[in-house]
C-alpha cells in the first residue's frame, strides 16, 4: 500500500510516517503546493500555477502524471489525469519575446488561440499590426526575388521552386495559393520533406521555398528572405501516432478517447443528418 491519496478536487494527502513518504515528497514538490502540514497527513494542491512552474522547469505531462500513478494508494481519477495533462499542453502557446525589429511580439503555436486572444475586446487594444501567417514563402540572397519589395505570385510561376512532396500540407497550401489566382502549380526542381536541407539550398541557391513561420523564427541566424507574397491560411493537421507493441499509458488511452469523441461532435455538428465514422 502506497503513501499518497490523489483526489479529484486536485488534492493530494500525504501519509508522512509511510516508508516511502520521503521520496513521494520530494517526486511530488516541482508541480504540487503544500497547503497543510499537521502532525501525520500533509495536504497538497495541484494548482495551474504549480503545474505551470513545473512545466517552465522542464517536467512534462508524462512526467507528473507517472508520480501520481506510481505514488497513489488508489487509482488516480481519469478526469484528473486529462486536466493535468490539457493544463499543461497550454503552456507555451502564447509567448512574449523581444524581437530586433518589431520590438515586443506576441507569438503563439496555436492558431485558434491566437485568433481568440485577437478577438478580446480588452486585450485587442493592445496589439498592433500582424506580423505574419502560418506558411510563408523565402528566398535566399542569391535569388534576385530576395531584393524586391513588391512580388507578385504569377512572377514566381517558372521559377526554381523546392518544395514537399504533393500530399503534404505546405504543398497543397502552395497549390492553393496559385489555383486561386488561375496559375499553374509550379514544377518543384526538387521535392523533399526535410525542412533543414530546403532551407540550406535556398540560402546558398537562386531557389524559393515554402517554409513554417516558426521554423524562420527559430532560425533567424539564416539569410532567408520573407517573399511578400499572400497564402492560404489554414490550420495545420494533427495526428495521433502510437508505437507498435507498447501499451499505453490509462491517460493516454483516456486523451486518445476523448479527442474521438470531440472531433466526432465537430463532424456531426458540421454535417447535419450524417452519421460520422
Amino acid at each position: 500500500m502506497s503513501c499518497l491519496i490523489v483526489q479529484s478536487d486536485k488534492t493530494l494527502l500525504l501519509e508522512v510516517d509511510h516508508e516511502r513518504a520521503d521520496a513521494c515528497r520530494r517526486a511530488i514538490a516541482p508541480f504540487a503546493e503544500l497547503e497543510r502540514a499537521p502532525e501525520h497527513i500533509h495536504t497538497y494542491r495541484l494548482t495551474p500555477l504549480g503545474l505551470w512552474n513545473a512545466r517552465a522547469a522542464g517536467h512534462d505531462a508524462e512526467q507528473v502524471i507517472d508520480v501520481l500513478l506510481r505514488y497513489s494508494r488508489y487509482p488516480v481519477p481519469h478526469s484528473l489525469l486529462v486536466d493535468i495533462a490539457e493544463t499543461l499542453d497550454r503552456y507555451g502557446r502564447l509567448r512574449l519575446e523581444k524581437h530586433p525589429q518589431h520590438g515586443l511580439v506576441l507569438i503563439s503555436t496555436d492558431r485558434p488561440v491566437l485568433e481568440e486572444v485577437l478577438r478580446s475586446a480588452k486585450i485587442k487594444p493592445l496589439l498592433g499590426e500582424r506580423i505574419d501567417d502560418d506558411t510563408v514563402v523565402a528566398a535566399g540572397p542569391q535569388s534576385r526575388w530576395a531584393h524586391l519589395d513588391k512580388v507578385d505570385l504569377a512572377d514566381l510561376v517558372n521559377e526554381p521552386w523546392i518544395l514537399t512532396p504533393p500530399d503534404t500540407w505546405i504543398y497543397m497550401i502552395v497549390a492553393e495559393a496559385f489555383r486561386g489566382r488561375g496559375l499553374a502549380i509550379p514544377k518543384a526542381c526538387l521535392m523533399t520533406f526535410s525542412v533543414h536541407l530546403r532551407a540550406k539550398l535556398v540560402t546558398t541557391g537562386p531557389f524559393i521555398s515554402p517554409f513554417p513561420k516558426s521554423f524562420l523564427h527559430l532560425n533567424e541566424h539564416l539569410p532567408l528572405k520573407v517573399l511578400p507574397i499572400d497564402l492560404p491560411a489554414r490550420p495545420w493537421p494533427i495526428a495521433v501516432v502510437t508505437l507498435k507493441n507498447r501499451t499505453l499509458m490509462p491517460v493516454a488511452q483516456c486523451f486518445i478517447d476523448q479527442v474521438r469523441d470531440f472531433t466526432r461532435s465537430l463532424g456531426a455538428g458540421s454535417t447535419p443528418g450524417k452519421k460520422s465514422s
